[in-house]
This record gives structure tokens, sequence and C-alpha cells, in this order.
């Protein structure tokens, strides 16, 4: 959605005119709400300026204090031209270096697993003998669990 710029004599003469005003004319972020409440302060205190007897401290306090209002439309309007001439902020990208990329280095290669279950020698005499993984206790051949630590061979 594309933001029409806003005029600042504009938003400086109506903020002139009835405080707030000028602030809702820009229609952009937090102007709006505190125009809004700008506004309902300054009709309240002026339906309680006119009940009371007009000076002519009052008066030049009233014309400063529009004044200012008015400069401060005026400003607003011009930072939010500002802001509308400006691009989105784009994502920034990723540094570039001189030196060519490396590969990255192979992963380790995986533990070899332990066997499983019995093990197995062969004996001088050319028997196969059954030993424990776990305590190395020889076993019978038909054995589950080793005769020395009871785990399961």
């Amino acid at each position: 959605m594309e933001m029409k710029n806003k005029n600042p004599w504009i938003a400086a003469i109506l903020n002139l005119l009835l405080p707030g005003i000028g602030f809702i004319y820009l229609e952009e972020g937090p102007f709006v709400p505190i125009g809004t409440v700008l506004l309902i302060v300054e009709i309240l205190e002026s339906a309680i300026a006119w009940s009371a007897l007009l000076t002519p401290l009052t008066l030049t306090f009233s014309l400063i204090s529009a004044c200012i209002w008015a400069a401060l439309g005026y400003v607003c309007a011009e930072y939010v031209n500002k802001c509308a001439l400006q691009p989105p902020p784009s994502p920034p990208l990723p540094a570039v270096s001189a030196e060519p990329a490396q590969a990255p280095a192979p992963p380790p290669p995986a533990p070899i697993p332990k066997p499983r279950g019995r093990r197995a020698r062969v004996s001088e005499e050319g028997e196969r003998k059954f030993f424990c993984r776990y305590c190395g206790a020889e076993n019978k051949s038909d054995a589950v669990f080793c005769e020395r630590c009871g785990k399961k061979l």
C-alpha cells in the first residue's frame, strides 16, 4: 500500500485552528491517538475556559500553545513524509570472503560395535572354547549365562 505525502502546511493550519486535528490528518503511527487525546483535552479546556473570564494572559497562553501545536504538526508531517520515502530495510547479505570456500570435513568414522553374545576361541588342541566377554571366564558351549558373573553370553 503506497502512502500519499501529507502537506505539512495543512497539518500546521489544522493544529493551529484546533490542536489535534493536524495529527489526525497525518493518519500515521502514534500521531492519530496523540491527536485524538489532544483534541479531547482541547475541547474540555475550551468548555472550561469559556465559562471563566477571558483575560489577556489566558488569550496569550492559548495563542502561544496553538502556535506550538501548529509547529509540531508541521514537523511531524515532514517526518511522516520522510519515512514514506525510505524503502523498507532489506535483509543483510551473507558475508563474502576472498578465500575459496573449503569443503566441510568428513564426519568421523562410526565406531565399530562390539560383538554381542558368546566369544569362541580356538584352543591349541583345535577345540572351540567359549569365554564371557565381560569377565573372560571359560563357559560350556551350550551355556546362555556366564557361570562366573551371571551376565548373558
